[in-house]
């Protein structure tokens, strides 16, 4: 970390230029990534010597009282038909209309910096924690059980489905086919958790519940298998987002990165290629607790590991999803104040912020964009370190001596660190759409 921030701090006189499609702010990106290679290297010898106490594990706390924290939910209740409501008569204009304002920035982006940095705010706002508590109160409790052998693939195909709308569907933020998209998914999650449960299906069936459930955990509870592959494939979604636009990725695929041809002629080998990158990156991190439990020489299976040392990727899913939202967050965050002034188009200014007038200088100019650089550089760097600490501390609970400790990490390591470097990579490269 010294050396990233002795870095951070001397490029205060970089040059930026300026152009029509955006800001291109010339850095030394090359010493950026072996600074930050450098830093998480050195994090994994520090933590390597001193000494790691196994961490206790965690126990769920029991949360199947529903009607806790059913007043803000039937408030959470009511704002999400509000915004479906906006998403089928407000403005037409993605800016304008809070449905996909809220959906993409504000829920995806900032509740889950926030679930996953400052506290399970997702406990108080969860929408469906009201209706099911009024639904059991009338009717009475579920009469059906999840079954076990189906673990968390139900969350793990929801979230398949939403990455590939987020991503893959030409219209993503098209308010009213966003509102038919939200209208299914509340409700078919509505009839599910009445049928299995509450507690049961947002733990292991939708996925929001599901994921930031994972970003709580702060201790070496082992993920299932498919809470390990569902994390991952969180991560991959992200990346393969920032990947799919970049100059690399179209001049492989045919397509001339200055005459994008939209998403809708992407579909096809974006769909192919967001599961291909899902897929390796399942296998690299598979493959490196393999190498690493091999150089052990510890008795048993690998997987029995998985689960455990998976939670070390939480820091680096967080970071991610700052550093690649981050711009998206400033900007449409404004956008988003400005729209839940006016829902429904009708003149309102229920906030007062109707005519708020967005400051898009916030992500352009030299200034603003090398901070924004530096910030998510630093992230990034940051979370992967934050990655090595949490894999340490995992790793001592399951390895007695130091150099088991030792051999298990390092390939876990050496992965970190070229994930570091391809993350600083997709930040400074030229990109289009």
């Amino acid at each position: 970390m010294i050396g990233f921030i002795a870095l951070f701090g001397a490029t205060v006189q970089a040059f930026g230029h300026a152009s029509d499609g955006g800001h291109l702010l010339i850095l030394p990106t090359g010493y950026y990534m072996a600074a930050a290679a450098l830093s998480v290297a050195a994090s994994f010898l520090i933590f390597l010597i001193a000494p790691a106490k196994p961490l206790h594990r965690e126990q769920e706390a029991n949360r199947s009282d529903l009607s806790r924290f059913s007043a803000t939910s039937a408030l959470s209740f009511v704002f999400l038909i509000m915004l479906i409501s906006a998403g089928y008569i407000g403005s037409r204009d993605p800016l304008s209309n809070p449905l996909p304002l809220m959906i993409w920035t504000v829920l995806w982006v900032g509740v889950t910096l926030v679930q996953g940095l400052a506290g399970d705010l997702w406990r108080f706002i969860n929408p469906w924690r009201f209706p099911c508590w009024l639904i059991f109160h009338l009717f009475g409790k579920p009469r059906y059980r999840l079954p076990q052998w189906l673990g968390s693939w139900p969350a793990l195909f929801q979230f398949i489905g939403f990455a590939w709308f987020e991503l893959i569907d030409p219209a993503p933020t098209d308010p009213g086919r966003l509102a038919n998209a939200v209208l299914i998914y509340f409700c078919v999650n509505l009839i599910a958790a009445v049928l299995f449960g509450y507690r049961d299906w947002m733990r292991r069936g939708e996925f929001l519940s599901a994921f930031y459930a994972i970003l709580r955990t702060k201790t070496p509870r082992a993920l299932s298998r498919t809470q390990t592959i569902f994390l991952i494939c969180v991560l991959a979604s992200v990346s393969f987002d920032g990947f799919s636009k970049t100059f690399f990725w179209l001049g492989h695929v045919g397509i001339n990165p200055l005459d994008y041809p939209g998403r809708s002629a992407m579909m096809i080998i974006n769909s192919v290629g967001m599961a291909g990158f899902a897929l390796v990156m399942i296998a690299l991190f598979y493959t490196m607790i393999a190498i690493g439990h091999a150089l052990t020489g510890a008795k048993g299976s690998f997987a029995d590991h998985m689960g455990t040392v998976a939670i070390s990727l939480i820091p680096i899913a967080l970071v991610y999803h700052f550093s690649h939202y981050l711009t998206s967050l400033l900007i449409e965050g404004q956008y988003a104040l400005a729209a839940l002034s006016d829902p429904f188009g009708l003149g309102w200014n229920l906030l007062g912020l109707r005519n708020l007038h967005v400051r898009a200088g916030l992500t352009s100019g030299h200034g603003p964009v090398w901070l924004v650089w530096n910030l998510q550089a630093f992230a990034i760097t940051l979370g992967h370190v934050g990655a090595v600490y949490r894999a340490h501390l995992t790793v001592a609970s399951l390895y007695e001596t130091r150099l088991q400790r030792f051999r298990f990490e390092l390939p876990l390591t050496t992965l970190m660190i070229f994930y570091t470097i391809f993350g600083l990579w997709l930040l400074a490269t030229p990109a289009a759409g």
